[in-house]
């Protein structure tokens, strides 16, 4: 369960940077947070089920350090209060609307029309 969240968010850590998707500092460190703690749990449990008696104590505290260091990420990537940001629009000008228009409405009948056909037969039938 744990290798898959990390694979997840560090499969859309790498799909944001590959594709140039602007991500905002908050939401990046709390990506970062997940990842680092989801990839110390699989470590932590994969490395301890061997090596259980030796380095026990030595595996809790690092994986306590990993969630404060995750804790901290999370912390400080949520100390100001976040606002919702969306897309300028921008409008085309008129002109462009009123040639557009036409078209779609015309297709948009047509659309109707042949949903009629497909759908009277059926209205008709009792």
């Amino acid at each position: 369960m744990e290798l898959s969240i990390a694979a997840v968010v560090v499969g859309v850590l790498l799909f944001t940077r590959y594709y140039d998707v602007q991500v905002i500092a908050a939401d990046r460190s709390l990506a970062v947070g997940f990842c680092l703690y989801s990839c110390f749990s699989v470590l932590n449990n994969t490395i301890l089920e061997h090596y259980l008696h030796r380095y026990g104590a030595l595996w809790n505290l690092l994986g306590m350090l990993a969630f404060l260091a995750s804790l901290l990420l999370w912390t400080w990537a949520l100390r100001k209060p976040q606002t919702e940001t969306g897309p300028e629009e921008t409008l085309l000008s008129p002109g462009i609307y009123q040639t557009v228009a036409p078209q779609v409405n015309l297709r948009l009948r047509s659309l109707n029309d042949q949903l009629c056909k497909i759908w009277k037969p059926e209205v008709t039938r009792q």
